[in-house]
């Protein structure tokens, strides 16, 4: 009985001093990439979280014009309009294994399956034995992990042989 005791009296403990972001869901999906949600996280949301973005312009993505914001070389997402929403984040890429956030904390961004920015090509076909290869310069590939049906995309960007970064991202703007 007292060994219970003391075990459940280091389990409390612990989980006092567990950093915030411990519980935090790292996860990066074609809906979602850790707390940024597709449709619902907007760009104030983003400034709360991570400051005031490097940059932000208007760009056009396929047919229309969206929002461009980029924290540095970590983080980049593009926001269209969202009746009742605002600008909403629609594609989310995250170029660095590990991103931080005043209001998530560290944020180790993964996929479902395990994949993370930096991991090699090998581990990515692994993970993802069906995924879709397409070819965007000499050195860059890009690859589709989830195929099928006409619905939001989960791309790997690689290059010389590394996942240099994590997208997710409508089937298409127009």
């Amino acid at each position: 009985m007292k060994r219970l005791s003391v075990m459940l009296a280091a389990l409390v403990l612990g989980a006092m001093v567990l950093p915030a972001s411990a519980g935090s869901d790292d996860r990066f999906t074609k809906h979602r990439a850790g707390p940024i949600r597709n449709n619902k996280t907007t760009i104030g949301d983003l400034k709360d979280w991570f400051g005031e973005p490097d940059s932000i312009e208007r760009v056009r993505r396929g047919c229309i014009k969206v929002w461009r914001a980029k924290w540095g070389s970590r983080l980049r997402v593009y926001a269209w309009k969202v009746p009742y929403v605002g600008r909403a984040v629609a594609e989310t890429w995250v170029n660095r294994r590990k991103i931080t956030s005043d209001e998530h904390g560290t944020l180790r961004m993964h996929t479902r399956r395990g994949l993370r920015v930096g991991n090699s090509v090998t581990r990515l076909k692994n993970l993802y034995p069906k995924a879709e290869r397409h070819r965007f310069n000499k050195n860059t590939r890009w690859w589709q992990l989830l195929t099928g049906a006409v619905a939001p995309r989960l791309i790997a960007h690689t290059r010389n042989g590394e996942v240099i970064a994590l997208v997710n991202a409508p089937y298409e703007y127009c």
